[in-house]
């Protein structure tokens, strides 16, 4: 892990530990070894082994944290590890059925998702709906109604280890490899929450992401973290936050 990944962690723990007052961490054993020593209030391990044949997948990790969690049968906000929660979230959005960042449309599903060919090649998909041309940025994923984040997260297992989909998600299908992860993690899921006709509940319910962001007090690097200058700025915010102490 290199030296900025680990401070992007290292910020969104001190954050979400300020805002939020808890922030687990469930990963592998080298994950652990690698984070162990930031406050994370829990750590654990995986209960199962993540299929690395499916490392097209960059999110499958995060896939097999979901489930994880779910069984738990509580409330939660899952975060990426790019996400940072300088206030607390409104009471409004944490009493969700379902939570996640913002949606996206036609243009990011046309373009970014490789969508054609997930039609084309992708063989089983049975909760598949083609008047479904939007996703669910899952910068945060989660909510209140474990019945129907278990059905979404049962589904897209489904869709990723159906045999008749092995090839699909094992070799080079698409043209954009990222979409490996989109598809499955963010537009299936907009597709299961559409068969159970479920309005999920928005951080960013319209497109004024900077005013809506300065008052959540939330950032989302998303592909801005290989910036340099991103680096810095967030070695500075550590050093502000890094005197936060855990409720026990």
């Amino acid at each position: 892990m290199d030296v900025d990944t680990y401070n992007m962690h290292k910020l969104s723990v001190l954050a979400a530990l300020k805002s939020h007052g808890n922030i687990h961490l469930i990963t592998t054993p080298k994950g652990k070894e690698y984070l162990g020593d930031l406050p994370y209030t829990s750590i654990e391990l995986f209960e199962e082994n993540i299929n690395n044949d499916y490392w097209r997948i960059w999110a499958i990790s995060k896939l097999y944290a979901y489930k994880q969690i779910i069984k738990k049968n509580e409330p939660f906000l899952h975060i990426d590890y790019d996400v940072f929660l300088f206030k607390k979230l409104p009471q409004e959005i944490l009493k969700g059925e379902t939570i996640f960042q913002n949606k996206e449309g036609e243009h990011c599903i046309r373009g970014s998702y490789d969508y054609d060919n997930f039609v084309k090649k992708c063989k089983y998909k049975p909760l598949f709906d083609e008047k479904v041309m939007f996703a669910y940025n899952a910068g945060v994923f989660g909510g209140n109604d474990m019945n129907i984040l278990k059905f979404c997260v049962d589904n897209i297992f489904d869709l990723i280890f159906h045999k008749d989909n092995e090839t699909f998600f094992k070799t080079d299908s698409l043209d954009i490899t990222w979409a490996y992860s989109v598809l499955t993690e963010q537009m299936y899921l907009a597709m299961c929450l559409e068969h159970l006709d479920v309005k999920p509940t928005l951080l960013f319910p319209n497109d004024d992401f900077d005013k809506i962001s300065k008052e959540l007090g939330y950032t989302h690097l998303m592909g801005k973290k290989s910036k340099k200058q991103i680096g810095q700025q967030i070695l500075k915010k550590i050093e502000k936050l890094s005197n936060v102490s855990i409720a026990i």
